[in-house]
């Protein structure tokens, strides 16, 4: 339920969060980046400021699932493309 997100626990203005309820963006990334059989949620895409959109998003830097399990090594992730894009 979208109003049970605190969106204070990733504060980061670089953040957007969005509540999928009807689970359109989890099944189109599931079938065409993650493609696990399950539908894509609570997972970070970083992509760099050369990422371009075509068919997918690309090129992905750095994945991860679930995000507070992940929070360090998106964190360094972050870092690294911030030194990368200046």
């Amino acid at each position: 339920k979208a109003s049970a997100i605190d969106p204070s626990i990733l504060g980061d203005p670089r953040v957007t969060q969005y509540w999928d309820g009807g689970a359109l963006t989890s099944s189109w990334f599931e079938q065409h980046v993650t493609r696990n059989g399950f539908p894509t949620y609570d997972i970070y895409f970083l992509y760099g400021s050369d990422a371009h959109w075509s068919n997918t998003p690309d090129p992905l830097l750095s994945s991860g699932t679930t995000v507070i399990a992940r929070t360090q090594e998106l964190s360094a992730a972050l870092a690294t493309t911030g030194s990368r894009t200046g």
